[in-house]
């Protein structure tokens, strides 16, 4: 009954604040005025519509989940995306997660069905698992160690950044990820004057890098425009270098031409959207394969420990007894150097549940 009554009250906040039409329908989502409606939603932000394998509007759970990924916390695409997961049961994540047991166990499908080539859980997806807000921390609980184990996550720095760092080459970028230094406080520092505001800086940050407009990216993070607009300039100023590789690279991407993620792997682009979306697969595309290279370096004793892979996050279940070694090597087998690039990553603590892992004190 809870859910049920979050699922009406999401679709009501979808029909008064969205727009969504056909109030009253069972299932207005599933309409073809639904589907229009968010379709012309994302294409108005920018965004690629997923498609079912006939080429209609996908508003699958998976679909969803792939897509939510990729948007700011606090942006209109994410609330709109959050509140559609809600209605499509999604977040009932429980009640998905056991239509997947067997035996004790759950055995999850893990594809990479983006253009990028990122990994994507699914069946149950663990793509829509967060780790702001103590309701999407709390429902990393249900994934437990092996006996006499303990979970342990490790994250990699600020990992599409450096991707687009080692891609553009720009030594004034690739300075701010330098050793000791925390990349969202520098840039708030230098673009905004102020490094507390790295968490203003960061969303900035992320749709900068891949070309979105002022008005665009005040508009999804609620940022004002002024500050958008100096953030834009200040960033065009510092970092010439990096700004001819996004034009360079939105060329390529529009004349239909495959991007190399720096790694050797294609990407396609659709030409018609190259200007977004060009920079955000050679970015996102090489975060995938560092994330790659660093799994490689694993001892395969360190393999058979894997237990996950959540956007730039790994988990293991870990020995007791090997907690101190495990971390060891896994933050210097994710630690190395690309393109004159430092690549690094964070531990979590060891806990006794995913959740755990994020226990504040």
């Amino acid at each position: 009954l809870a859910q049920q009554q979050r699922q009406q009250e999401a679709l009501e906040e979808l029909h008064a604040v969205y727009g969504l039409p056909e109030r009253g329908r069972k299932n207005p989502l599933g309409t073809k005025a639904g589907k229009q409606w968010f379709e012309g939603g994302l294409t108005a932000l920018g965004l690629t519509v997923p498609r079912t394998p006939r080429g209609g509007v996908s508003i699958s759970g998976d679909a969803l989940t792939a897509l939510r990924v990729h948007q700011a916390d606090g942006s209109t695409a994410a609330r709109v995306l959050d509140l559609m997961l809600v209605c499509a049961g999604v977040t009932a994540k429980y009640a998905e997660i056991a239509k997947f047991v067997v035996g004790d166990r759950v055995y999850a499908g893990i594809g990479q069905d983006q253009a990028s080539g990122r990994w994507a859980m699914t069946r149950p997806s663990l793509t829509n698992l967060g780790k702001r807000g103590a309701a999407k921390v709390a429902q990393r609980g249900v994934f437990l160690p092996e006996v006499d184990h303990v979970l342990m996550a490790f994250d990699m720095d600020q990992v599409d950044m450096r991707g687009i760092a080692g891609l553009s080459q720009d030594r004034a970028y690739m300075a701010l990820f330098a050793p000791g230094m925390d990349a969202h406080a520098e840039i708030a520092q230098l673009v905004l004057g102020d490094r507390s505001r790295r968490e203003d800086a960061k969303p900035i940050g992320h749709g900068w890098n891949y070309g979105r407009g002022s008005r665009a990216i005040s508009d999804s993070t609620g940022i004002p425009l002024e500050v958008c607009q100096q953030f834009d300039r200040e960033m065009t100023n510092r970092f010439p270098v990096l700004c001819e590789w996004r034009e360079e690279i939105r060329g390529i991407g529009a004349a239909g031409i495959l991007i190399d993620n720096g790694f050797g792997r294609k990407m396609r682009c659709d030409p018609h959207r190259a200007y977004t979306q060009a920079p955000a697969l050679a970015g996102q595309g090489s975060a995938r394969d560092l994330m790659c290279e660093g799994l490689l370096r694993l001892d395969p004793q360190v393999h058979a420990m894997l237990r996950g892979v959540v956007h730039d996050e790994v988990v293991l279940s870990v020995p007791r007894e090997m907690v101190a070694e495990v971390r060891e090597h896994v933050l210097s087998a994710l630690t190395f150097t690309w393109r004159d690039v430092p690549i690094t990553a964070g531990a979590s603590r060891p806990g006794a549940d995913w959740a755990a892992c994020y226990a504040k004190g």
